[in-house]
């Protein structure tokens, strides 16, 4: 199998909520940012005051990526949420 494919294959076993609307929309800004800035990324910038959150993980964030590259339906109404955007 493909390396590529056996990571992924890893991923999903591993990683289930990775896998759902709130793990793509922290990938998607983690993504955008580390674009932005440039790697590496450090942890403590991308958190929220709170230390929980991903910094700059919304709905609107989210959509100005997917609308970038002609996507325009609505991923997801509250960016990620509560549980899929936790560091935690």
């Amino acid at each position: 199998m493909n390396p590529f494919l056996q990571e992924l294959e890893n991923l999903a076993l591993t990683q289930p909520k990775f896998l759902k609307k709130g793990g793509l929309c922290v990938g998607l800004i983690i993504t955008r940012t580390a674009q932005e800035l440039g790697l590496p990324l450090k942890i403590e910038t991308m958190r929220t005051a709170e230390g929980g959150q991903v910094t700059g993980l919304g709905k609107a964030a989210v959509q100005k990526i997917l609308n970038a590259h002609g996507i325009h339906k609505v991923l997801a109404e509250e960016g990620a949420g509560p549980a899929g955007a936790a560091w935690d």
